[in-house]
């Protein structure tokens, strides 16, 4: 198989896993339907570009000389996290307050703290940032778009067939898949030796 189509899968399978960004994305969809959430994909994917330009960028060289980063960085990216659930959990309460909750600013920061990023950056992406040619970047846009997409897809489809109780307590569900991924952020050793 050709590097760029197991980059192309490998890039597919990180993104499309469920995690805080596609549980935003989710949620999203669901209190306000697609039409309504279709400009959070440029977030997302600007999230994500970032983080991953900036960790590719400084892989493995920050990391090994300044140890002290990676716990920053994974402690910052869980506080983030934990304090996002708190707020989608109690925002839960009324329609209103979710959409306040999940917006650009938010699925923004998600995507650029994600823990994904770290994968993609240390574990997808090619070793420098020099080595990363344009295709790769297209491709990595390209998956970013569509698995952001389908996730409002999803979220979406259930906000005009599902009852306005039962889209509250997806949104309160993808505050606990969040809060998982927080508590994973801060728990699961990082492998900088890439």
């Amino acid at each position: 198989m050709s590097e760029l189509v197991i980059f192309s899968v490998s890039i597919f399978l990180v993104l499309a896993i469920p995690g805080p960004t596609n549980a935003l994305l989710v949620s999203a969809g669901v209190v306000n339907g697609l039409r309504q959430t279709w400009p959070l994909i440029f977030w997302v994917l600007a999230g994500y570009g970032v983080a991953i330009a900036i960790l590719v960028g400084a892989r493995g060289l920050a990391f090994r000389n300044l140890p002290a980063l990676e716990f920053a960085i994974r402690f910052a990216a869980g506080t983030y996290l934990l304090l996002l659930a708190r707020y989608m959990w109690s925002a839960t309460i009324s329609e209103s307050q979710v959409r306040s909750v999940i917006g650009a600013w938010q699925v923004f920061v998600t995507s650029l703290l994600n823990p994904k990023a770290l994968v993609l950056a240390f574990l997808v992406f090619p070793g420098t940032l020099t080595s990363v040619g344009a295709l790769h970047v297209l491709i990595f846009m390209t998956m970013t778009v569509g698995v952001a997409g389908g996730w409002l897809a999803i979220g979406g489809s259930l906000s005009h067939a599902t009852p306005k109780w039962i889209q509250l307590r997806l949104a309160r569900a993808m505050a606990v898949v969040v809060a998982g991924f927080a508590v994973l952020t801060a728990l699961a050793p990082f492998n900088t030796d890439s």
